[in-house]
């Protein structure tokens, strides 16, 4: 594996926990409070769930090809890394007010 896939293999791994932690807490407290639209909420949490593990095996497929990584692959998984962030900021925003 070269040195920039494994620099972006602990830094996506390292914030892929952050995530799972965040989405931890807003289940707790989705559990705890009823919060208005409580469907649509567990809807979208279910769906960062899912953002979460086909990063993660997004992130896989990066590191088993190493060197080899195809420029397309990384395009695709630095796309899905995006849209992941941008549903963790709606979320964030919408959890922690």
């Amino acid at each position: 594996m070269n040195r920039d896939t494994e620099l972006l293999k602990e830094r996506a791994e390292a914030q892929l926990r952050e995530w799972k932690g965040r989405l931890e807490a807003w289940q707790a407290k989705l559990d705890q409070q009823k919060l208005g639209a409580e469907q649509n909420a567990r809807e979208t949490l279910a769906s960062l769930r899912e953002q979460v593990d086909q990063a993660r095996d997004g992130l896989n497929q990066l590191e088993n090809q190493g060197r080899d990584a195809s420029g397309e692959l990384r395009k695709r998984f630095d796309k899905a890394w995006k849209e992941l962030e941008d549903g963790f900021e709606k979320a964030r925003r919408r959890f922690e007010r």
